[in-house]
């Protein structure tokens, strides 16, 4: 039997390098080897040959041009018919992806720190998205509400630059922490060093949002981090 398999990014930005992996998939011992491995970035594309003798070359680096969820298919084949899989992407826009820190703000702190981004990849944006999450994770953790009780979510904040240092440094960290090998090395050094940093933002930060849920943004809609309206659920 033939079980194909694709490692793939769930959600990823409109000309964002990504990797679709194939090289998980795998044949029973009665099947004989694999000769064709092939991926269709989305349907209609046609798919692409991607077989190699190192199961871990049988990928495809891409980009989408347009947003939309597509249809990843991969197509493996043996000595008889094909056997086919396929897997959703959620490819956004930059206005609705909407993440709160770039590549930019990190290179202002680390001038070399794009030669760590991850094989199959051309940015961090996963990363800062990522940061993204945990920071809508940290209002909803701390009782930080609509005025409905609903969760604060990221097209509710009126002003990204309030937010925008917090999810550089919470970018750094999780950055460095993926980089560390050892307790104390220098990217766990570093890891501690910015996730300091990161708790000293978000003390800082007081946010504009949304809070009675009109659509404006009104001047008395700002919320302190520190000193926030306590709902009981």
């Amino acid at each position: 039997m033939i079980f194909p398999y694709l490692e793939m990014e769930d959600k990823v930005q409109v000309n964002d390098k990504t990797r679709l992996y194939a090289g998980k998939s795998f044949i029973t011992p009665d099947e004989n080897a694999v000769s064709l491995v092939e991926i269709e970035p989305f349907t209609g594309a046609g798919f692409i040959d991607v077989t190699n003798d190192d199961p871990e070359r049988w990928y495809l680096d891409f980009q989408y041009a347009t947003d939309g969820v597509k249809t990843v298919s991969i197509r493996i084949t043996t000595d008889g018919a094909p056997t086919t899989e396929t897997k959703d992407i959620l490819v956004l826009d930059a206005g609705d992806d909407l993440l709160f820190s770039s590549d930019n703000n990190l290179i202002a702190h680390e001038q070399d720190i794009m030669k760590y981004v991850r094989n199959g990849r051309n940015t961090f944006k996963d990363i800062h998205r990522r940061s993204q999450e945990l920071i809508l994770q940290y209002f909803d953790e701390q009782r930080i509400y609509k005025e409905d009780g609903s969760k604060i979510l990221k097209g509710d904040l009126h002003d990204i630059e309030e937010v925008r240092e917090w999810s550089v440094y919470q970018t750094l960290v999780l950055i460095m922490k993926s980089l560390t090998v050892s307790p104390d090395d220098i990217f766990d050094t570093k890891a501690k060093a910015y996730e300091q940093l990161l708790i000293n933002a978000r003390n800082r930060s007081a946010i504009k949002f949304d809070y009675d849920g009109d659509n404006v943004v009104d001047e008395d809609e700002r919320r302190d981090i520190r000193t926030t309206t306590l709902w009981r659920i």
